[in-house]
This record gives C-alpha cells, structure tokens and sequence, in this order.
C-alpha cells in the first residue's frame, strides 16, 4: 500500500505509514451483487412514477348527478327551473381539487390566495334548457351545459357535463273555457278607413277582458285580433275557476263600403252611366249658356284621368274621375276663331257597396279658357295638355294617377322655350291665324274712309316665364306681329305703319303636333297723329317693345326675330 504523503511502500492492511507516520487509505468497499442493484433501480423508479401520479391527478366532477329541477303551476301552463348543488360539491370534493400553476394568469396573488375552486367552477359554468314555461305534464325538457374554456387550465379537474332530458311531472290539472264564445266584432264605415268595434255577449269572463290591436284604417281583406289582457293562468283560475283555450282571436274585416282604387274596379255599367251623365252635362251647358251665334259639334269621347289619394296625402276626395269630351267651338260671325274644347267632367268619391257601386259627388263641367277676347270664354280646356298638367301634374303629391281612352297622349308634352323650338311649318300655321284675325279686325273695325295696305310679318317676341310651372298658359308667350300701312282717302291723318301685336299663349309641342293654350286679341290702342282716329295696336315700335316685353322683364325672359330688333333689343 503507498503513502500518499511520502511515497513509501507499506504492508498491505497496514493502517499507518513506517517511515511518515500518516494514516493510510482504506481499501475501496466490495461492489454489491449485479442483482442487487437491479431492485434498489427498480424501487427508484416506481418511486418516482408515484410521486408524478400524485402531482398530475385530476379529479373529475360529473355535473349531472349535481342539477335538480322543480315544476310548478298548471298542466298546459308549467314552469320549470334548476338548480345546482354547489355546496354539495364542495362537500364532496373537500380538499381534492387545487389551482394550477397557470391559475396566477388569470388571477392575482393576492385573490388567488381567497378564491376557492369550487366557487371558480361555479362562475364557469352555464347551463340553458330548452322550455321554461308553457309545460304539459308528460313533456320534456333537455338542458346542455357551457364550461368557461380555461376553466381546466385554472384549476386540477375534468368536468364532465352531458346533455340531459327532464320529463316533466307534477303540474296540475285545470278546465279550460271558451273566453271568446259570444264574441264579436263589428266593422263600419268606408275602407281604407273603416273602424272596428266589440261586442261581447258571452258569460265566460267580464267584457273588459279584451283589447283590439287595430280600430281604425281598415280595409275589406284585413284582420284584426282580439286579445285577453292577461296571460297568467292563475289570475283566470283565481277569477273565473280555469283557463282560456285560447289567448287570442283573429277576424277579418268585411262588410266596408270602399273607395274604388283604380278605372279597372269600375264595373262597365258604371262606367256607360258616367259617360251618358257627361254627354249630357256638356250639352246641358252648351244649350243654356252658349249664345245663338256659337255653336258646338256633335262631341266625342276623348278619354278619362282617374286619380286616386295616396295614404299620405290630404283630400277631402279620396277618388276622382273625369270623363272627357271634345266638340269643335265656332261662331257664325267668326268673332272668335273655330277651334277644339275638351269638357272634363268630374265625379269624386266613387264607392262600392256590395255588388252596387255610388259616385259621392258630381262637379260637373272642370277649366275655363277664353276664346280670343275678353268677352267670349267657355268651360273646359281650349289646350288637352293643359288639363292634363291640372289634373295629373298638379296633383302628383296628392294623388296617383291613370290615364287612358286615347287621354294618355297629352302626357308627352315639351314646353317651348325658344323660338327655334317651334318648326318653320308651324310658325307658318300659326302666323296665318294671326294674320287673319288682323285682316277680321280691320274689315269689321275700320271705316270705309280707311285703307290698311301691305299687311305682313314683322316678326316675333317669345316670352320664356323665369319660373317654369303647372300653369302652361303662363309658361311662354309667343307674340306675333303683323304690320300695315294705314291711310284715310280725305288725308284725315297721315299715312301711318300701325303694328298688330297678337299674342298666342302656352305653345305646347305634342310630338310632331303644337298646341296653344288659345290666342288673345290685338294688344295696344293708338291714336293717329293729331287726330281722334285710333286703332288696335300700335303706332310706335318703341312703346310696343317697352309694354309688351320690357314691361315684363322681371318675370319672362325674352327672344326676338330681327325684323323687330330695331325697336329695341
């Protein structure tokens, strides 16, 4: 054996060195048997599997041994609800469940230290069914769970949680009775606004028991539904010993008379009798007001306009319907130039009452226009568009409209708002009508002492209203002047240029057509120079530029021909 001190080889089992004194070390300690070590390894590991098991064990909670349900009321009727035995719980899982490592994520130290598991578990967890209330004896009802989805991470436990079913027992039994025998209701008065009341005669349950959704704008086709006020079946047990069969009732509403809603639902009986009543209002008019020398052609059928109000508009008339005519107007003596009339009669407020059909009010003959001077006028319209823009454009936040019969043509209108709207055909056509009022005038007014030679075109003014509107007449006005040398054969006044002026209002184009809302007569008056001669029109360009267009600047705007630009422009 060698010192480890000094080097000296020593007696094997010696325990001290012969030369240095110093202890000597031990011999190293026999190994164990192969075997041995085999199971001392063994329990290590068995050792340690246990100690893992015993840090990892989860234990787990199955929810559905842990719910209660309860029912109470009357069969039909029942209600249900839960509950969950949490105290139980935690009875039963007394010191078994523990937080995790991760549960200081979701909460702090210091709460963490308060919290019990069984308290988190309770927050996490949901649960819903799928009836409440309205239960029979016999039904059931199936419940489900939600588990908060960090629950597990938070806490040492599996949840278990199934979906369920519950029968449902124990509700109990209660006649029903008929609230709604000898129940009606009664509808009066004309749709879209008829009115519904009740009328109760029955015994089941008291008279004020009953609410109507809807008592006012009803229509035929329509339905209202009565109701009960309550529906707790204990307060019907309590005051009349059961149960209503039924809560509510419906009823549909019939017997209205009601407003005709468009030309379709006039039936044709109604409709010969309306155009036989119309034929004979015109006629009627023409044969009482119309004097010996006018005269009125046979008249036609010219189409109708139906309106109708809509739910957002205000009118006393809830319907119209005119029925249009047409005649051609003329005077023998050709005071006023032959020309078309259409008479809109009108009829309003058109019901049906069964299989009876009533018009509420006929207004007769609708419109005026005047015929060429201040003293010849009739009713209805010279101009159809005219009508049309009165009836249907006029009224379109009022009412809907329909119109048909051949009527429907006028709707396609252009407003004239320059004198290169208007064809060189039609400004021929409308010239030559002016000319020949001019040449009536001065055959009928002038003197056999005065000549008006020459007569011819001077040109024209087209007024362009600033503010188009409904009122056509308004809208434009073309002015056509005609010029003659006037002369008196006893050199009464001297030879003078007179200008005739005629103006031809609301000139309409209808597509390859022109229409007016009628001409006027001769504006103007002047008196020969030094004289008391006078005549229609005028003498002085400047003054008929000044009155008939300057005057009128602050509402038309103006265009002229250049014939008539030396007079001003």
């Amino acid at each position: 054996m060698i010192c480890t001190k000094c080097g000296t080889e020593n007696n094997e089992g010696a325990k001290f060195c012969k030369n240095c004194g110093s202890p000597l070390e031990a011999s190293p300690a026999k190994k164990p048997p192969v075997k041995l070590i085999a199971i001392l390894c063994g329990l290590a590991a068995v050792a340690a599997v246990t100690a893992a098991l015993v840090l990892t064990h989860r234990p787990t909670i199955n929810l559905n041994k842990y719910i209660d349900f309860s029912t109470s009321g009357y069969d039909g009727y029942g209600k249900i609800s839960y509950s969950v035995d949490w105290d139980k719980i935690e009875k039963d899982y007394e010191g078994k469940l523990k937080f995790t490592s991760k549960a200081k994520d979701y909460f702090s130290k210091e709460l963490l230290g308060e919290l019990d598991p069984v308290d988190v578990i309770c927050d996490n967890t949901f649960t819903s069914l799928s009836s409440y209330d309205g239960l029979s004896n016999g039904d059931e009802v199936s419940y489900s769970w939600e588990i908060g989805e960090n629950l597990e991470d938070m806490i040492k436990v599996k949840i278990k949680a199934d979906e369920g079913t519950y029968a449902v027992t124990g509700l109990k039994k209660v006649d029903k009775i008929d609230a709604f025998e000898g129940l009606d209701v009664t509808f009066s008065g004309f749709a879209p606004d008829g009115t519904a009341s009740i009328e109760y005669t029955g015994s089941a349950v008291a008279s004020y028991e009953f609410s109507l959704d809807k008592t006012t704008g009803l229509s035929n086709g329509d339905t209202v539904t009565v109701s009960l006020y309550s529906d707790d079946p204990e307060y019907y047990i309590n005051n009349y010993d059961g149960v209503p069969a039924e809560q509510k009732k419906e009823f549909t509403v019939s017997g209205l008379s009601e407003y005709l809603g468009s030309y379709a639902d006039l039936s044709d009986a109604t409709v010969d009798k309306l155009k036989e009543d119309s034929e004979d209002a015109v006629y009627a008019y023409v044969a009482s007001d119309y004097s010996d020398d006018s005269s009125l052609s046979e008249i036609e059928y010219a189409g109708y306009i139906f309106l109708k109000r809509k739910d957002d508009g205000y009118s006393t008339d809830r319907n119209i319907l005119y029925i249009i005519y047409k005649g051609t107007l003329s005077h023998a003596e050709g005071d006023f130039d032959t020309t078309d009339v259409y008479f809109p009669v009108k009829y309003s407020n058109i019901t049906r009452e069964g299989d009876e059909q009533k018009v509420g009010d006929e207004s007769g003959i609708q419109g005026y226009s005047d015929l060429g001077s201040w003293w010849y006028s009739t009713k209805g319209y010279t101009n159809p568009v005219s009508a049309y823009v009165d009836f249907v454009e006029a009224n379109r936040d009022t009412y809907t409209s329909e119109v048909g019969g051949g009527f429907e043509k006028f709707a396609d209108y252009e407003s004239v708002t320059s004198l290169k709207d208007i064809t060189a055909e039609q400004m021929d056509a409308f010239s030559e009508t002016v000319k020949g009022k001019v040449e009536s005038y001065i055959a009928k007014d002038y003197s056999d002492e005065c000549k008006a030679e020459s007569l011819s075109l001077a040109g024209e003014y087209l007024l362009i209203a600033k503010n188009q509107g409904t009122d056509l007449k308004n809208n434009n006005k073309l002015i056509m002047v005609y010029s003659a040398v006037v002369t008196h054969e006893d050199d009464d006044f001297e030879k003078t240029t007179v200008y005739f002026p005629v103006t031809i209002d609301g000139v309409t184009k209808l597509g390859n057509e022109y229409i007016s809302c009628g001409m006027g007569d001769i504006q103007g008056t002047a008196y020969f120079t030094g004289t008391w001669y006078y005549t229609k029109g005028y003498i002085e360009g400047e003054k008929m530029f000044s009155d008939l267009v300057t005057a009128q600047r602050n509402t038309y705007d103006y265009e002229m021909s250049d014939g008539l630009k030396t007079f001003g422009e």
